[in-house]
């Protein structure tokens, strides 16, 4: 008689590949596609035995309700100065996502992003943010439904007027604003079309954005040596 395989047990598969040189192995490919029958069923075993397990322990009621608590008291971001304006993110007890703010010169507060005002849903974050340093504009990221994949838009502070936006691709992408506040630095990646298949998260460019005239590459390094100007 065959014992039936275990669900748990992740199936090892007998690859084997020389790479450079170096045999290497990889039983546990079959993992990396997500679509794959045998990853999709692994998972909800994994999912149905954690699941069983947790929900038998002690004062897991007690445990969450106390964690609830906790997750309710708020939380405030460190502020970041621009020209006498004061941004910062904010959560206070009971709200889903934390807001982004900014306290004006005469002290007053407003709301300048609210992620559950984009989205009611609340499958909509804030990713990061970055005030020019005139602090009259404010690029901001936001992405649906934890993909992380952030739209960037851009924010006139003083009127709350959506001045560009949404470019798109820009995971994970640092901003880094030129004084004036009329043109931005950050990262994108390229178009699907414009790259092989199956490479779709790479090919990162640097782009330079103008206000109102969309993203466009940085302007090519001037010829020349690259080392500090001499002396004179």
């Amino acid at each position: 008689m065959t014992a039936t395989p275990d669900p748990l047990l992740a199936p090892r598969l007998d690859l084997v590949e020389e790479l450079h040189g170096h045999v290497v192995a990889d039983p546990y490919r079959w993992l990396e596609d997500a679509a794959d029958p045998r990853t999709t069923a692994w998972a909800a075993a994994q999912d149905e035995y954690a699941a069983a397990l947790l929900g038998a322990l002690p004062d897991r009621e007690s445990f969450a309700a106390r964690l609830g608590e906790l997750m309710r008291s708020g939380s405030v971001g460190i502020p970041v100065w621009r020209s006498g304006r004061a941004f910062s993110t904010r959560r206070d007890p009971g709200q889903e996502h934390a807001v982004l703010r900014v306290r004006d010169l005469d002290g007053t507060q407003r709301v300048l992003v609210d992620p559950m005002a984009l989205d009611p849903a609340g499958t909509t974050t804030l990713d990061a943010w970055s005030p020019s340093w005139e602090g009259d504009r404010i690029a901001y990221q936001v992405s649906v439904g934890g993909d992380e994949e952030s739209q960037l838009f851009v924010l006139d502070v003083a009127t709350g007027e959506l001045l560009d936006g949404p470019v798109d691709r820009c995971r994970y992408s640092p901003v880094a604003w030129l004084p004036g506040g009329d043109e931005l630095y950050y990262v994108r990646r390229l178009a699907p079309d414009q790259v092989p298949a199956g490479e779709e998260q790479f090919h990162r460019r640097v782009f330079r954005h103008r206000g109102g005239g969309g993203p466009a590459p940085p302007p090519p390094r001037p010829p020349g040596p690259r080392g500090p100007p001499p002396h004179k």
